[in-house]
Order: C-alpha cells, then sequence, then structure tokens
C-alpha cells in the first residue's frame, strides 16, 4: 500500500462502520482498513454489548486476502516464532 493513510477512520454510526465502510473500501484500488466504534450516539447501545475501551478494525476481503499472501514471509514463519509457539526453549 503506498501512502501514509492505511486506515480509515469514518465518522458515523458504528454499524456503518463495520460494514458499510468496508464494503466500499474492497472496491477501491488500495482498500484500507476501518477503525470503528468511535461513535458516541450509540455509546449505550453498544455499551450493552461490549466494553467502552473496545474499538473495531475491519478489513476488507481484498485487503484481508492480501495480508494473508503477505504472511507467508512474515516474522511468524522463522524458526524462533515457531519455538515460542510450540513452547520449546533453547537449550543454554
Amino acid at each position: 500500500m503506498s501512502g501514509k493513510d492505511p486506515i480509515q477512520v469514518p465518522q458515523g454510526a458504528d454499524c456503518i462502520s463495520v460494514s458499510a465502510s468496508a464494503c466500499a473500501q474492497a472496491d477501491q484500488a488500495e482498500a484500507r482498513a476501518v477503525l470503528g466504534m468511535l461513535g458516541v450516539e450509540g455509546r449505550e447501545v453498544m455499551h450493552k454489548r461490549f466494553h467502552d475501551d473496545t474499538l473495531t478494525l475491519t478489513l476488507p476481503a481484498p485487503l484481508f486476502q492480501r495480508m494473508e499472501q503477505e504472511a507467508k514471509d512474515s516474522v511468524f514463519q522463522t524458526p524462533l516464532w515457531e519455538d515460542l509457539i510450540v513452547g520449546r526453549q533453547k537449550p543454554n
């Protein structure tokens, strides 16, 4: 992704940021993630289901698929990371 704006933070209802904004980003040439749960108008309703310190990060499908492909070459594929996952320790 080019530029310095990889995440969109739309103003509006929380349901819009989780759904409609992410769907709109999926149609863009360089889809961006969408940060949500920032709306104050729905805070009372959202508080019934989520903690006050909860935010959402919605990834449009094309962005998720690209990130998943790039993850194959990430730090998470190194032997050190594999050791951490299975709980093995290097001998001293």
